[in-house]
């Protein structure tokens, strides 16, 4: 997708695939030199592809051995965008917000009448970050790697149509391209297309697909288990990983362990409900 004499030859060997599944050899330094950056009026469209050959590419990608960094996914928005001349953004509304109906999501911190998000602070305690701020949300630059927002109903509508993918049901995606998102195959650890695969999961027993999503401000989980056909989510607005996390953790296993209140009521219960 690049051509440029800086490039190493060994960036040849690497696809789209080794992106998305975290065995790229994109290490994490070289991203937090990115988003300490350095003050330009460059567009962060321009910015990422800066970092991309000053930072990256001249170097041999580090292994192919898994190592989670938000540069990979940086390097594949910048590879879309080259190859379509469209901003990532834009390739998110096409296929994805506008498909599932997506209307409560869009970039950068939620506005308007929506909550806030909040700094952990030890001694303070939650600190709430106005929306319109600069550390409102991860730096622009970092884009295709966490600038997103959802409301509750649009995460649950996308993490459904992640189940009904993985079951052989969705009426909007299909083929052997969405279907890797779902296979690790044989790595270790089995992390697949942005997705963890638990196959035996402490909190369902059995398999579990799941991840989860930070701007050091909010926590998101989010998981289907296919043979309860359940997808499960849950949303703070306050990062404290431990306990943001042990909270969702707690969420899902008590819902997975308890069947839903609308099998339980009779037909005329349920239209009450």
């Amino acid at each position: 997708v690049f051509q440029d004499e800086t490039l190493h030859e060994e960036w040849s060997t690497v696809s789209a695939l080794d992106l998305v599944r975290h065995r790229a050899g994109v290490s994490e330094p070289n991203l937090a030199a990115l988003i300490r950056g350095r003050a330009t009026d460059q567009s962060p469209d321009l910015e990422r592809v800066d970092w991309l050959f000053r930072d990256i590419f001249p170097n041999p990608p580090r292994s192919k051995e898994f190592h989670y960094s938000n540069g990979n996914y940086i390097l594949l928005g910048a590879m879309l965008e080259q190859l379509t001349d469209t901003p990532w953004q834009d390739l998110v509304r096409t296929h994805i917000f506008e498909p599932l109906h997506l209307s409560g999501s869009g970039f950068g911190a939620p506005q308007g009448e929506q909550p806030w998000g909040h700094m952990y602070s030890q001694y303070k305690g939650p600190i709430p970050m106005f929306p319109g701020g600069v550390v409102a949300d991860n730096p622009p630059v970092l884009g295709p790697a966490g600038t997103l927002h959802m409301t509750l109903r649009d995460l649950g509508r996308y993490v459904q149509e992640h189940l009904h993918l993985y079951k052989d049901r969705s009426e909007l995606w299909s083929g052997e391209a969405f279907d890797v998102l779902h296979d690790p195959e044989d790595f270790s650890p089995p992390y697949a297309g942005g997705w963890v695969v638990d196959r035996d999961s402490p909190i369902l027993d059995s398999l579990f697909i799941h991840h989860n999503g930070s701007n050091s401000l909010w926590l998101a989980k989010a998981g289907f288990a296919p043979e309860q056909d359940m997808a499960l989510f849950c949303a703070s607005n306050y990062f404290d990983r431990g306990k943001a996390d042990q909270v969702c953790q707690r969420l899902f296993e008590h819902i997975a362990h308890f069947e839903p209140i609308l099998q339980l009521a009779t037909q005329e219960e349920s239209e009450d409900l």
